[in-house]
């Protein structure tokens, strides 16, 4: 039987082949990684173990992500191994719902390109190493435009509310979406909206207050305030556009082809743009929501550039060939520079180390990229199961590192967790100072063991310290 008689257009066996491109670009690569990720495994099993945030542990977000993530390791487990795969799955789902809403305003063409500008772009394929956030909020997004576009105004509004309730910067794209409903005089729609997504988040936050009472709010709103600047917008903007040249030139294109774009791709990008630019903590991964949109708005220019030049026999075979050859450089460019960046290539044996110089019954501390896996991994438990160590908690002062200091002498923890850069000659340069004062370590601990760590970010080494009070 041919294809054609089962209905099945060519783009649809397109699509499958770029999602399998990317699933056998990722499959070679699965690995444990230093990442904020390692915080919501060990902070998921604890709710699946009956404990409630906020009350029972230190967590700075709403809390939708961390259940979302107890449910799925009760059926999967709480390893890296089996979260590992969150980002494949959802980016996966995501290139479907990318292609349906391409589809829905233009060609099928067009939807295949934008799928595939999106999940052979470097940054999908850089930022689906880590189990983070941003991942979530995507598909929650986008499952959200696609309930609106389908005339579930309730349904959207859920999807939205589940967005913020996983991060708060999700609002950045409810507040996207409200404008476009304003913007085409969808009143009815707008209110169905408004209701299900002030519903939803007012009752699970009414929920969590009534638990937790007032450090539900201080630490979901209060702890964010004060940040500093997370890394330089510039560095970010510079790796952007060095990597995926093909998202930077979508604006450009559409400026010289068409101004007629679809709401449902413009406001948003707008959105986002003022969030960027107003938001003093961005970090790379935010820009996955970004590449969503400019692969919708790829998607866009394809199909009107197909209407325009629909007599030229040479344009699909054109378009096919730069999309292909944007998605090979991209996945050589990643396997070469990102593909092992960040790798815990001395996992087991730091997690050996901890089960044999510590007891069951001992509690373990240190930095947030590493500790909640060696301490998962090894069966111990997290000192006052603070999994979240970022530094950035105690440079805005929501902790004190002197009364952390004080309280961690006081329980006598023997392990201590970091990592570390060394420079020549050996020499301690940084990195155990963001979990503690140096003269904490000088006076209390001592380097028990030391593990080289080739190609991370800013480190070169995971020490564990053994301390005597």
């Amino acid at each position: 039987m041919k294809v054609r008689d089962r209905g099945i257009p060519w783009t649809i066996y397109g699509l499958v082949l770029v999602i399998g491109l990317f699933v056998v670009a990722k499959f070679g690569y699965l690995s444990p990684r230093f990442s904020d990720g390692n915080i919501y495994l060990f902070l998921s099993q604890l709710i699946s173990q009956g404990l409630v945030p906020y009350q029972d542990f230190f967590y700075s977000s709403p809390p939708f992500i961390l259940y979302l993530l107890a449910a799925y390791g009760s059926i999967f487990g709480f390893s890296w191994q089996s979260f590992v795969y969150i980002p494949i799955i959802l980016t996966s789902i995501d290139a479907v719902l990318i292609f349906w809403l391409i589809r829905r305003y233009g060609s099928s063409l067009g939807a295949l390109s934008g799928a595939a500008v999106y999940i052979l772009s470097y940054t999908t394929l850089a930022t689906t190493d880590f189990v983070t956030d941003v991942h979530i909020i995507a598909t929650l997004v986008l499952l959200g435009v696609v309930a609106s576009e389908k005339k579930l105004p309730i349904l959207s509004g859920a999807f939205f509310a589940l967005a913020v309730l996983s991060k708060l910067y999700a609002v950045v794209l409810v507040v996207g979406w409200v404008a476009r409903y304003i913007w085409l005089r969808k009143q009815s729609e707008l209110i169905k909206f408004s209701i299900s997504f002030i519903a939803i988040t007012g009752a699970v936050s009414l929920g969590m207050y009534l638990v937790s009472g007032k450090e539900f709010y201080d630490l979901v709103i209060l702890s964010h305030f004060g940040k500093i600047q997370g890394l330089s917008k510039g560095d970010i903007a510079t790796l952007f556009s060095q990597r995926d040249w093909l998202l930077i030139l979508a604006p450009i294109v559409w400026l010289a082809t068409s101004k007629k774009t679809p709401s449902v791709v413009v406001i948003p990008i707008i959105a986002l743009a003022i969030f960027y630019t107003a938001w003093n903590d961005i970090y790379y991964l935010y820009l996955k929501l970004f590449v969503v949109w400019m692969a919708l708005l790829w998607g866009w220019i394809i199909t009107d550039l197909g209407k325009k030049l629909s007599n030229n026999h040479y344009f699909i075979t054109v378009i096919i060939f730069v999309l292909l050859l944007s998605g090979f450089l991209n996945t050589k460019v990643y396997s070469s520079n990102q593909a092992e960046v960040a790798v815990i290539y001395p996992l087991d044996e730091v997690v050996n180390y901890v089960i044999k110089n510590t007891n069951e019954e001992d509690e373990v501390y240190g930095a947030f990229e590493i500790t909640p896996l060696v301490a998962l991994e090894a069966n111990r438990k997290i000192w006052k199961n603070m999994a979240d160590t970022n530094i950035k908690f105690f440079q805005t002062g929501w902790f004190d590192h002197k009364e952390r200091e004080r309280q961690i002498k006081q329980d006598k923890v023997p392990l201590i967790i970091t990592k570390a850069l060394f420079v020549r000659g050996d020499r301690l340069s940084r990195g155990p100072e963001e979990v503690l004062p140096r003269s904490f370590f000088n006076e209390n601990c001592r380097m028990a063991k030391v593990w080289p760590v080739e190609k991370d970010y800013l480190h070169n080494a995971v020490i564990v310290w053994q301390c005597d009070y």
